[in-house]
């Protein structure tokens, strides 16, 4: 997943890439902290501590409403196991 922007970026010493194709080693060592829309791929040394649910489809029904939303989990921010436990949270 790219095009994350580093607007609001507040901490001159956070370090923000965006280098693809690690791997699970790289990202063991480098990194305290995930964005990413595969969560399962890190769940060994990375975990949810955010959860942002984005669009998924729109149906249409022969029903009132007519329309639905189909939501499904899109973002995902991990912390790095090794740091201290986070709870994960959706935002409605």
């Amino acid at each position: 997943m790219t095009g994350a922007s580093r607007f609001g970026q507040t901490n001159s010493h956070w370090i923000y890439s965006k280098i693809e194709d690690l791997s699970p080693d790289e990202f063991t060592h480098r990194y305290t902290h995930l964005l990413t829309s595969a969560p399962g791929n890190h769940s060994a040394t990375f975990e949810p501590i955010f959860i942002q649910p984005g669009l998924n489809s729109v149906r249409t029904t022969w029903r009132y409403p007519f329309v639905s939303v189909v939501m499904n989990d899109t973002i995902h921010l991990m912390k790095h196991r090794g740091s201290s436990p986070g709870q994960a949270t959706t935002l409605s």
